[in-house]
């Protein structure tokens, strides 16, 4: 993931971020419809892949944009910032 993050345009009630945890992972800010909905750290002592990193509360039905945009920040345990985003839900 670049520097500034990614966004993504959904349809629903609900969105869900799937990615891995690990080691290097850092944080992430989640932005939905341009609000900051919280800060998710994606360290992990133990590698693991497709976790539900983030879900959204009930969302109006309709479009939306979600976004994540790394922090570049980290839990003391990562090692790295690493961010990744593998799918939607």
């Amino acid at each position: 993931m670049g520097r500034a993050g990614l966004h993504s345009h959904v349809h629903g009630t609900r969105v869900a971020w799937i990615g891995p945890k690990s080691i290097p992972y850092g944080k992430a800010n989640v932005y939905i419809d341009g609000a900051l909905k919280g800060t998710v750290d994606c360290y992990s002592a133990a590698t693991g892949w497709r976790y539900k990193i983030w879900e959204s509360a009930a969302l109006p039905s309709g479009n939306h944009t979600i976004q994540v945009r790394p922090t570049h920040t980290k839990n003391a345990a990562a090692t790295s910032f690493v961010v990744v985003v593998d799918a939607w839900t």
